[in-house]
């Protein structure tokens, strides 16, 4: 999972600007120190990182090579939907 958090660069939303879209994302992923939910991620259509209860009001756009990056690590991983919408998509 470390490398995950490594690739998730994204582009910080200016003050008061961004949105988010209505649906529940592509994939959720939590990260936990013992039993403790420390982080919760959406991933949503490819582009944007939305996280619950962080600092943000907005989901974020994931930078150009995230993109790239993010759906090759679930696949990599094999994550089965991730990997047949990626393979679908000529990645």
């Amino acid at each position: 999972m470390t490398e995950l958090l490594h690739i998730l660069d994204f582009i910080t939303p200016e003050p008061g600007r961004g949105g988010r879209c209505g649906c529940d994302g592509d994939y959720h992923v939590e990260f936990y120190h013992d039993e403790e939910l420390l982080i919760s991620v959406g991933y949503h259509h490819n582009k944007l990182l939305r996280w619950r209860n962080g600092p943000w009001r907005t989901d974020v756009e994931l930078t150009n090579e995230a993109r790239r990056a993010v759906p090759a690590w679930f696949a990599d991983h094999e994550y089965v939907a991730m990997r047949d919408k990626y393979k679908a998509e000529g990645r």
